[in-house]
């Protein structure tokens, strides 16, 4: 456009006056700040001539102008009247030693505002007071509307007598604005806005005016109230959220920023810029000869919506770490933590740098109390979003030390709609003021991109800047506390150097300097993990931009010892906005068809040489938009408001009254959320929860895991707690993602396939045939449980046995029967499923014992999920281990009736190729029977199930004791331990054990398990159980009250909602006091789906490929649920209310219908079909489906109705 050639021609900085020495920085082995060497490092010029890149979309709407001062040179006709006007009318009053009227004057008390006020204002402030009087008043009565007409007289005779001036710079950026579809309006007080715009031949550059008498007629108050600029905005049918201002008054400023406008840019035209600044401008800028529409873009915020987290990092360390860890971005493949940009390492106390890889294990060994002990850690990578700045003229980069640079207002925000992390602050250095904005985002679409966009404005100074963008090897594995004992150094930096990002005939020299060569403006950092032997390599790229241009400036590559660096000078203005975007490129060799990951890095940075951050973001959004519309859940609750839709953009018109508009859609606050969940009110902020708990899952594992032969670790991607090991989680995650993503549960199951082999060693280990997964799996599927567990109040290290959990198999063949039964793929559990579940059966057929005077079958030494019993009282840890854990031994039970249930619906021929390929002979299947049908089961007295035997002659503890004594006793295994007592002596538990049975099963698979082994149970009976085992829980895991909320909701549904609500929020207000910030808990967030999907609305699933049961049943506090649900195929929309379940098929992959079942009858659903049901009454209507007409028959509606009242107001706003 003419105007960014203007700002070209005005800011080119190629040129000699750099003062920066090419000399290199002082050497400071410990600080990625200092350059290592000197003798690598060369200088290039990035040439503005290679290419001119463009946003994708501009995040504004439209512009608001004020007239005088902004767009025409009246200001200066108005001002001479004004001095007139009072000068003549002091010196009559007061004589000839009247105080004239000043240019501060004008600025103070009367520019910006209605004449009648202007006068009022300024005869206040002299301490004169005059009647008001009557518009129709004529020059010469001593009244405020007689002064006013006279200063209108005044202003008219000379307007017509010598015309009006423009600002040609407002006229160009008008010209630009409307040429891209932005809607613009001019609110003036004055009115002779009408008149000034004639004159001056400015008339067909707006679309709306709202001026003095609009005013009059509207009954509209004037600045610094925002009436006339929402004015605009409704007429404009844009809101005020997604529209700039700009003004040159102060009270013009503070209008707009009282009006929660998207973006309040002033004008000092005089000495005003603190004035500007201080009632509410974003930025204050001389002319907007330094701005144009993509500069203005990157002032423009994103805009918050109920889809955004806004986060607390300015609170003490340990909340800092909270909010970046659930501010973490990541697409499956990696994720980085939220900490910003400038953190250097050192700081992990407060701002912690982790970047994790999935399945980027590495195996070290550290010597802890005489012993060498072999961990497999969970390896934080290099750090790829260092960026940080300083003043040429200063030594101290900005850091977070707050010793050089004062850090205020900020605040970060996570957009889980579109996986955007964006953060904002002011910053002070010396004297000198700037703001900073940066975003970033992780690619969903483009697996190995990460991006970076980094905003700064100068407010008031003008010079050079140097920036600094790092690739950072230095960063060690510190983020769990408990492990600071354990080597924490994994990788060794093999390579490091520049490339450029054109090659050969790409290259377009710079047409002045014919002999420049190739810049070399990209940087590249290899590194290798120590045992595991993991290449990967990372590809950086930084850019600096002033709206569309990239700017000249000069590059420098300086080299560390673990690291290498892109130092970026050029100078900035004051008022001006430069961003600088990074790039950044991972690879690592675990991936298949990548053998060389430093090529790979390179290659594909190379491909992105005409892009930037807006347009790679798009694909990304699309991606995102994707998922939620399979995995969106929407509630609302009967105290709660229904929100509207924000897909349309429709203002409704109505006589506006002077009150700002607010945003359409609210962000959720970090603090407020946890203060409403702390006050017991979580259903405010429940829809949000449910959608980051589904958002962090996806960042954790989704399409673009298929193929890397990694699981979902238990902290997902988000921290190194529990060594990123994978441990039984899949089983809480398994059944929701099924509903959501189905891809990547068959990817969590193939990372079990492929340890198959592993697992058949384990338990030929033991003497058992088949195959016995551990408990804590990594990168092999070794056993990579720690032998060693460290007490973190009595400070001490002891015996480890929780690898005795082999309950983790009966998770495996779940999962695998879960996708077999929900996901409906047959040929994936004929090539993997089968054998995986085949193993498990014939190793747990192999556990049971047979008891001769009982005529049952037990298993030994195993522990249940509570795992606060790792061995009876007083035994010795070599005998570590329970006897007939109740869970365990009854889903055994049922295991085996599945397997047996597989092989006979194979063909024969099948049949017999997978007998003899895992030499399953009668014998084995016809003991699996008898164990389905004599399998021990412990009762209590009172014929409460047992957890284990021998349970009931255990102590009750003191819980009274204990909690008045410690508080939260969560962990009161560690609390005994510290006392030196141990929780194997008492009857309590960390979580569900025996309880977890009724997660698993129905009531009917559970009670015709229990027959079938000679049992005779009730569901008055399971209840029962339940309340016994919930008393004697300390509740010390997260996953607790999601088995026992899900377990109690048949029996009391409203207690079991409550309890529902305690854990569904279990990260993002860390309950547990710390542990969150060291990493999510994947099992609340998953199981907070699952409950309202198989309990709320009761999905269910059978063999029957092509069926699915519906039994719903909502807590009395839900109004109304709607969720997407994919399966098997079939693309759901979900309605459900108290009285009506309505089924909407969108799309089918597989066939064009399914069959539902509710209330025991079967209904066929076809594609592009509802059917409606009531839950007290059989089905009430089918009807075809078609969710766009409404939206449609609103819109036009909506439409109709803006034109129509626009029509009526033709006689006061020209359109």
């Amino acid at each position: 456009t003419t105007h960014a050639s203007t700002l070209t021609k005005n800011d080119n900085m190629l040129d000699s006056k750099d003062t920066r020495s090419p000399k290199a920085e002082k050497t400071d082995e410990k600080s990625v700040l200092s350059s290592r060497s000197s003798s690598g490092n060369h200088f290039t010029q990035i040439n503005p001539n290679i290419r001119k890149t463009y946003p994708d979309k501009l995040r504004y709407k439209a512009a608001v102008f004020d007239l005088d001062g902004v767009v025409t040179k009246t200001a200066l006709v108005h001002k001479a009247a004004w001095k007139t006007l009072f000068d003549n009318f002091l010196k009559e009053k007061e004589g000839s030693n009247f105080k004239e009227f000043s240019d501060s004057d004008y600025l103070k008390y009367v520019d910006g505002l209605p004449r009648y006020d202007g006068v009022t204002t300024f005869l206040k402030s002299r301490n004169i007071s005059l009647p008001k009087g009557d518009p129709k008043d004529q020059p010469g009565n001593s009244t405020i509307c007689a002064l006013g007409n006279q200063k209108d007289t005044l202003f008219m005779t000379t307007l017509h007598k010598d015309g009006v001036q423009q600002y040609d710079s407002t006229v160009e950026l008008l010209k630009d604005l409307r040429s891209m579809g932005v809607k613009t309006a001019v609110a003036s007080s004055s009115r002779n806005c009408q008149e000034v715009l004639r004159v001056a031949g400015l008339e067909y550059l707006f679309d709306v005016r709202v001026d003095g008498t609009v005013m009059d007629a509207l009954g509209l108050k004037g600045k610094p109230e925002p009436d006339i600029f929402l004015k605009c905005c409704e007429l404009l049918e844009i809101s005020a959220s997604k529209s700039i201002v700009f003004e040159d008054a102060v009270s013009g400023v503070a209008a707009g920023h009282k009006g929660n406008f998207g973006a309040v840019i002033g004008l000092d035209r005089g000495d005003n810029r603190e004035g500007l600044l201080h009632g509410g401008a974003d930025v204050v800028v001389q002319d907007l000869d330094c701005l144009n529409i993509w500069l203005i873009n990157d002032l423009f915020p994103d805009l918050s919506n109920e889809w955004t987290l806004v986060l607390d990092i300015n609170e003490k360390p340990v909340q800092k770490r909270l909010s970046e860890c659930l501010s973490t971005v990541g697409n499956g493949y990696w994720a980085t933590l939220g900490a910003p940009e400038e953190t250097l390492p050192g700081h992990e106390d407060e701002h912690y740098q982790g970047t994790y890889v999935a399945g980027g294990y590495n195996r070290v060994k550290t010597q802890i109390d005489g012993k060498i002990i072999e961990t497999e850690e969970f390896v934080n990578f290099p750090n790829w979003t260092g960026l940080t700045w300083k003043p040429d003229d200063s030594d101290n980069w900005f850091d977070r030390s707050g010793k050089f640079f004062e850090i205020s207002e900020e605040e970060q925000r996570i957009n889980i709609k579109e996986g955007l992390l964006s953060r904002r602050a002011k910053i002070r250095h010396q004297d000198r003021q700037f703001k900073i904005n940066s975003q970033r985002c992780i690619h969903l679409t483009k697996p190995h991109l990460g991006m970076i966009k980094y905003s700064i404005t100068s407010e008031n100074w003008t010079g050079p800047v140097t920036f600094r963008s790092t690739l950072d090897g230095s960063i060690l594995n510190k983020g769990t506390s408990r492990y600071k004992e354990i080597t924490n150094k994994h990788w060794d930096v093999l390579e490091k150097g520049a490339f450029a990002s054109l090659d050969g005939d790409e290259v377009l020299k710079n047409v002045d300097e014919p002999e420049s060569q190739n810049p070399k403006d990209c940087m590249y950092l290899t590194c290798i993990t120590k045992e595991s032997k993991i290449l990967i390599c990372l590809a950086g790229r930084t850019r600096v931009y002033k709206g569309i241009e990239q700017i000249d400036a000069k590059l420098e590559f300086v080299e560390f010892e673990e690291g290498c660096a892109q130092d970026i000078s050029f100078e900035i203005r004051q008022g001006q906005t430069v961003v600088i975007e990074k790039l950044v490129t991972l690879y690592s060799n675990r991936e298949r068809g990548i053998l060389n990951p430093q090529f790979g890095s390179i290659t594909e940075m190379k491909r992105y040489h005409l892009d930037r951050f807006y347009s790679l973001f798009t694909s990304h959004q699309l991606r995102w938009k994707s998922i939620w519309r399979r995995a969106n859940v929407e509630i609302e609750f009967d105290r709660t408001p229904h929100k509207e839709s924000d897909s349309a953009d429709i203002i409704e018109n109505k006589h506006v009254e002077a009150e700002a508009e607010k945003p359409p859609s609210m962000a959720h606050f970090h603090s407020e959320l946890t203060r409403n969940f702390n006050n017991g009110d979580t259903c405010v902020d429940l829809p949000f929860i449910l959608r980051y708990n589904i958002f962090q899952l996806v960042q954790s594992i989704n399409f673009n895991t298929v193929g890397l032969d990694a699981s979902l670790p238990a902290r997902g991607l988000h921290g190194e707690s529990y060594r990123g090991h994978i441990f039984w989680d899949e089983i809480f995650v398994s059944n929701v993602m099924l509903t959501k993503l189905p891809e990547a549960v068959r990817s969590m199951l193939l990372y079990r396939y492929n340890r198959l082999g592993a697992a058949r060693d384990i338990a030929q280990e033991m003497g058992m045939r088949g195959a016995c997964y551990p408990w804590q799996s990594g990168s092999s599927g070794r056993e990579e449980t720690s032998r060693i567990h460290f007490n973190s109040i009595s400070k001490e290290w002891y015996p480890d046995l929780s690898w005795h959990q082999r309950h983790v198999n009966i998770a495996i063949f779940y999962n695998f029967w879960a996708y077999h039964c929900i996901a409906g793929d047959k040929k994936f559990t004929l090539q993997y499923g089968l054998e995986v579940m085949l193993e498990i059966a014939k190793f747990w057929s192999d556990m049971c014992l047979f008891n001769q005077s009982t005529g049952r079958y037990e298993i030994h030494h195993v522990m249940g999920p509570d795992e606060f019993h790792e061995k009876y009282p007083d035994a010795d840890a070599k005998d570590a281990g329970l006897r007939n854990n109740a869970y365990t031994n009854i889903m055994v039970a049922w295991l085996l009736d599945k397997a047996l249930r597989l092989l006979e619906d194979l063909p024969e021929t099948r049949r017999a190729e997978i007998c003899s390929l895992l030499q399953l002979d009668e014998e084995t299947t016809k003991k699996w029977k008898h164990v389905t049908e004599k399998m021990t089961v412990v009762f209590h007295q009172d014929l409460v199930i047992s957890q284990f035997e021998g349970y009931d002659q255990l102590k009750e503890l003191d819980w009274d004791k204990y909690r008045a004594k410690y508080g939260n006793i969560g962990r009161i295994d560690l609390i005994l331990r510290s006392e030196n007592d141990c929780s194997d002596n008492y009857k309590l538990a960390k979580q569900a054990d025996t309880v977890m049975i009724f997660y698993l099963l129905t009531h009917d698979d559970f009670l015709g398990t229990l027959k079938k082994m000679g049992y005779a149970y009730s569901l008055e009976l399971i209840h029962k159980t339940i309340r016994y085992y919930y008393e004697r829980c300390t509740h010390g895991s997260t996953l607790s009250f999601v088995v026992y909320s899900y377990a109690l909701y048949p029996f009391a549904k409203e207690e079991a909602w409550d309890l529902y609500k305690r854990f569904v929020a279990s990260d993002i207000v860390d309950i547990q006091g710390g542990t969150s910030a060291e990493g999510i808990h994947v099992v609340p967030m998953a199981s907070s789906l699952n409950m309202i999907i198989y309990m709320l609305v009761g999905i269910g699933f059978t063999s029957d490929q092509n069926l699915i049961e519906f039994e719903p049943n909502l807590p009395s506090e839900i109004k109304h649920i709607k969720l997407g649900f994919d399966c098997r195929g079939h693309v759901l929309v979900i309605s459900l209310d108290h009285s009506v379940l309505e089924l909407s098929l969108t799309s089918s992959l597989t066939s064009k219908s399914i069959r539902v079942q509710f209330k025991g009858k079967i209904y066929k659903l076809k594609e592009g079909e509802s059917k409606s049901f009531r839950l007290n009454e059989d089905i009430v209507e089918d009807t075809p489906y078609d969710k766009s007409q409404t939206e449609k028959m609103l819109k036009s509606y909506g439409a109709k109705q803006c034109k129509q009242v626009t029509q009526q107001q033709q006689h006061v706003a020209t359109r």
